[in-house]
């Protein structure tokens, strides 16, 4: 297919158009629904409620949880860096 004939089509869903027929064809894949693997999917959210707060739940949590801000504070500074070494004043802070 040119350019010429489909120029509004995206190459990328013609391409999933084209590789979902050639594997219905050709391949003959089994299709495995959602509910036979894990049962009825509820149509409701589930009950709001507060968890449990343990120490031992705090010790498990505290890693990660420090982890999480160390990448906060790194993508700061790396942002901070890459802010700092633009030339143009067009720079926009906001909140400062």
């Amino acid at each position: 297919m040119t350019p010429h004939l489909l120029p509004k089509v995206p190459g990328a869903l013609v391409e999933i158009v084209l590789s979902s027929v050639i594997t219905m064809l050709f391949l003959q894949v089994q299709v495995v629904p959602i509910g036979s693997t894990y049962g009825v999917i509820p149509n409701t959210l589930p009950h709001f409620q507060i968890p449990e707060i343990t120490l031992e739940r705090i010790y498990i949590l505290l890693g990660p949880a420090f982890v999480i801000a160390l990448l906060g504070g790194i993508e700061s500074l790396l942002f901070a860096v890459v802010a700092d070494g633009m030339e143009e004043a067009s720079i926009i802070v906001i909140g400062s």
